[in-house]
C-alpha cells in the first residue's frame, strides 16, 4: 500500500483498494492508473512494467497461499 502511495500517488483508499483486489484477482483494474502515476513520478516505464507483473504475481500466488497457510494452523475447537 506504501507503495502505491509513494511511488504511484494513490490515496490510501485507492491503495486500500488494490490490496484488497489482489486477494480476489481484480487487480488488473488497476494496472492504467499504477502505471500512470509511477511514469508521472519520473519511473521508467520498463520498471513500471515488470513491477506491475511482480504485484500481479503475488496476487495470484503469494497472497492466497500466504493467508491459506495460516489458516491450516489455526487449530479447529473440537465438539464437546
Amino acid at each position: 500500500m506504501r507503495a502505491a502511495i509513494e511511488c504511484a500517488g494513490f490515496i490510501p483508499g485507492q491503495a486500500n483498494m488494490l490490496r484488497k483486489s489482489m486477494a480476489t484477482g481484480g487487480i488488473l483494474a488497476f494496472e492504467d492508473k499504477l502505471a500512470s502515476g509511477m511514469v508521472s513520478r519520473g519511473h521508467d516505464p520498463d520498471f513500471v512494467e515488470r513491477n506491475f507483473r511482480q504485484l500481479e504475481g503475488f496476487g495470484s500466488y503469494g497472497f492466497p497461499e500466504s493467508h491459506t497457510a495460516s489458516f491450516a494452523l489455526v487449530p479447529m475447537p473440537r465438539p464437546a
